[in-house]
């Protein structure tokens, strides 16, 4: 059995294992490995007259252990009693607690049904503000997590070297005495980064904060699905480095380009649920247009969906853009040339990306209708391309010029008090640690070696790492 698997590069090298058997190169392990099924245990002249003699002995003994199955009684169990039961647990009655929980940028209140002192299930707290009872997916999975039978039970500490196989190291404890007196010594020599996923909670940042003071750290915020682009869009239009608060239940009329509001992006939850109020028959019924290239839990929620590449989602915002401008002339930017020159390549956008005629027209007619209660969205993972900042810079004037601001977009009444993470952040860390800055790295809730590409540098960066 060939169990060896190899990476993309063609040299040889093992990328993953089938047990830690395997990647400790345990002789054992490989003997056993290289004699597995090379030779039959039935003889040549088994079978010769009709059925094997094994494959008799197998038929009968299955035959008889059915026989007797039903003759089986149900083990007797002896159930051990409290010996002082608390007063607020019933053996088989569940109780509830109020807890919280942070996944990234997001926070839930929770309610956590028990029983006997075993957490088995994760409801929203109907009276939190922000989900109101709501959960999302990753939420409810979170249960397994204090399940998970690899979890660590207790610090370790890896030590690879020439005397001792990757196994052995693995296997290496420390008690949390000892950790603590060689942490607070590699602290000492300085040269300190810290690197953590989004916090929610602004005590957690006010610790992590005098931390980082004492030991002169540098803080570094990270996250899979941030939101940076966002930011650097506000940052860039109005000179605030902030997340604005999308007041969904405002809106009558949205325009999605890659942003999975429902999903992923900014707070899916209570924008899941701001967004089913509206969802109600009736002529005041909002409508939602999604263009994306992925299909998302919005895009399944669209009321109209369109397939386009990242690299079209400038041309469809500026194409809307130059229907209410050039096309129509409704705003007062239709008198001026320099405007209406860099909206000239797009006047036949939906002959170009594939729509029927006059698609963006009759979506930027829309749009001019619900002024002031329409809203346009890009962002998210796949928003991640070369033209990243022109898209956000062109869906902020957009929503500027259907009068949105501080109505369906509000920057000032949503207060974000926690780290939010950010991708040049990781950025500055690698720089950092190749300028040998940071010499000496804490990381705490976030997983970089597992979700980012190599071309980040991030894994080679880590060899310098002392």
């Amino acid at each position: 059995m060939d169990t060896k698997q190899t990476g993309s590069e063609g040299d040889g090298s093992p990328k993953y294992w089938l047990s830690l058997d395997q990647w400790s190169k345990d002789p054992e392990f490989q003997r056993l490995a290289q004699n597995e099924f090379q030779s039959s245990p039935l003889s040549a002249k088994d079978g010769e007259g009709g059925w094997a003699r094994r494959e008799f002995l197998k038929v009968m003994g299955a035959s008889m252990a059915l026989s007797a199955f039903g003759c089986v009684r149900r083990p007797a169990q002896k159930i051990v009693p409290y010996v002082k039961r608390p007063p607020e647990i019933t053996p088989g009655k569940i109780n509830y607690y109020s807890s919280s929980f942070a996944d990234g940028s997001m926070g839930f209140g929770l309610v956590v049904a028990t029983r006997e002192g075993r957490p088995i299930k994760l409801e929203g707290n109907n009276d939190f503000p922000v989900n109101k009872g709501g959960m999302s997916a990753r939420a409810h999975a979170h249960l397994l997590a204090l399940y998970d039978p690899d979890r660590a039970k207790g610090p370790q500490k890896n030590e690879l070297n020439p005397n001792k196989t990757n196994y052995e190291a693995l296997k290496a404890t420390i008690n949390w005495e000892n950790l603590d007196k060689a942490v607070a010594a590699e602290l000492e020599k300085g040269s300190v980064g810290i690197l953590v996923s989004s916090i929610v909670s602004p005590s957690t940042r006010a610790l992590l904060e005098d931390f980082a003071r004492a030991y002169g750290a540098q803080v570094y915020v990270w996250e899979p699905l941030a939101m940076d682009s966002v930011r650097e869009g506000q940052k860039a239009c109005y000179g605030q480095n902030v997340l604005p608060h999308f007041r969904i239940e405002k809106a009558k009329y949205i325009v999605s380009l890659d942003a999975d509001i429902l999903g992923t992006l900014g707070q899916p939850v209570e924008q899941m649920r701001l967004f089913s109020q509206g969802r109600s028959l009736g002529k005041d019924m909002n409508k939602l247009v999604c263009f994306e290239s992925l299909m998302s839990l919005t895009g399944t929620n669209a009321d109209e969906r369109y397939r386009i590449r990242p690299s079209q989602q400038v041309d469809v915002v500026m194409g809307i853009i130059y229907e209410l401008v050039v096309g129509s002339k409704l705003t007062r930017y239709s008198g001026d040339s320099t405007v209406k020159s860099l909206l000239e390549p797009y006047a036949n956008v939906s002959e170009r990306l594939g729509f029927e005629p006059k698609t963006i027209s009759r979506i930027a007619a829309d749009l001019w209708a619900h002024r002031g209660e329409s809203l346009v969205l890009a962002g998210g993972m796949t928003g991640q391309t070369l033209r990243n900042k022109g898209l956000q810079a062109a869906v902020n004037f957009l929503n500027s010029i259907l009068e949105n601001d501080g109505s369906t977009i509000d920057a000032q009444s949503w207060t974000y008090t926690g780290y939010v993470g950010s991708s040049s952040d990781i950025s500055e860390l690698v720089s950092d640690i190749e300028g040998g800055r940071v010499k000496r790295l804490i990381i705490q809730g976030a997983n970089p070696g597992y979700a980012l590409p190599k071309s980040v540098g991030f894994h080679e960066a880590m060899k310098k790492v002392e």
